[in-house]
């Protein structure tokens, strides 16, 4: 199983916005995501093959959304799942 890492989430926000403005096609930052239906078969197959704790698609989309929400500042709280759509 994959364990846990720390991100310098400083870096990382600021990576995102570099990449999202030369890219020039989104704008940053974006506040959730939804993952497209074709993203669901690889996304599983991807998680098995890396032995991620879970396989469970909507529960990787809750998860990197909670990312999401962490990067533009909302507060860490374990075991809360942040709504998608919340502005911080």
């Amino acid at each position: 199983m994959l364990q846990p890492v720390e991100f310098d989430h400083t870096a990382v926000r600021a990576a995102c916005k570099r990449i999202f403005d030369e890219r020039a096609t989104h704008p940053w930052p974006i506040h959730s995501f939804d993952f497209p239906p074709a993203w669901r078969g690889i996304l599983t197959e991807l998680a098995r093959e890396v032995r991620y704790d879970t396989d469970d698609v909507s529960v990787i989309e809750t998860r990197f959304n909670s990312y999401l929400a962490q990067l533009q500042g909302a507060p860490v709280v374990p075991n809360y799942d942040y709504p998608h759509a919340t502005r911080y």
